[in-house]
């Protein structure tokens, strides 16, 4: 049997705003029959509670006017049947008078529409990186709520990971052209192409938030050696075989197959 190489990857853990689009307008479609309750999806997704309440921030009230970016012009239907109370407007549409009166966005956190926003309590992030908005002087200066999907997105963007690490192990990207172009070869590939399984090998993952829990989780049901890096200290879930601080990822990354950030 050949020996398999090692792949070192540095998986981006991002999904595209065109995969969140379509997981928003498939839940939306599924809602009627399978909408867990309040209480089974803080479970699922590992959320915790706050120790006080937003509805207890001060000056804190529900929102009426909802700025949303126009990247998610196509969900805006779908999030106004969700909030009937409040008026959901397209950022790129706004007036000025529309923009300054607004209580909350979601996907808005431009400096031009913060500094418009006087009355601005809340910004909703469709993703799970927040560093762009988070480096916005305003929110520190005015203290506004800012939330994510970090937790809510953690299984579609683990699955993501996963099907990354399938292109590159079993070379999918290269079989799905020949396929295409009709070309079927009797061997697996050009000379140097091996295919590799993933079960038994090592993946690393540098940071075990809620996202790199969600993939720990799943490369382990497959059969792969899971280590991780944590700031906040070294306890992990079983399926995870070492956490290691920030400073040993360089150590650790030695000897995993898959590196995933």
């Amino acid at each position: 049997m050949p020996i398999r190489p090692r792949v070192l990857v540095a998986a981006v853990t991002t999904l595209s705003l065109c995969a969140l689009m379509a997981s928003a307008h498939s839940a939306a479609a599924n809602a009627a029959a399978k909408e867990p309750s309040a209480a089974q999806l803080i479970e699922r997704l590992g959320l915790r509670i706050a120790a006080q309440p937003v509805r207890e921030r001060p000056g804190w009230r529900p929102p009426r006017i909802v700025l949303v970016s126009e990247q998610l012009h196509e969900l805006l239907p779908v999030l106004q049947q969700q909030a009937p109370h409040a008026r959901l407007i397209d950022v790129a549409a706004a007036t000025p008078r529309e923009i300054a009166a607004a209580d909350a966005t979601i996907g808005v956190c431009s400096a031009q529409v913060l500094a418009q926003a006087k009355q601005l309590q809340w910004i909703q992030w469709p993703a799970a990186g927040v560093e762009r908005c988070v480096q916005q002087p305003v929110m520190r200066e005015r203290h506004l709520l800012l939330t994510n999907l970090q937790r809510t997105m953690g299984p579609s963007m683990a699955e993501h990971v996963l099907g990354m690490m399938l292109v590159l192990s079993r070379h999918l990207d290269y079989f799905l052209k020949q396929q295409q172009q009709g070309h079927w070869a009797n061997d697996d590939g050009p000379q140097g192409l091996q295919l590799a399984d993933l079960e038994g090998k090592t993946v690393l993952v540098a940071g075990l938030g809620g996202i790199g829990t969600e993939v720990a989780r799943r490369a382990h049901a497959l059969g792969m050696r899971v280590t991780a890096t944590r700031a906040s200290g070294r306890t992990g879930p079983d399926y995870v075989s070492y956490v290691g601080l920030p400073d040993e990822l360089l150590k650790l990354a030695q000897d995993a197959d898959f590196v995933v950030k």
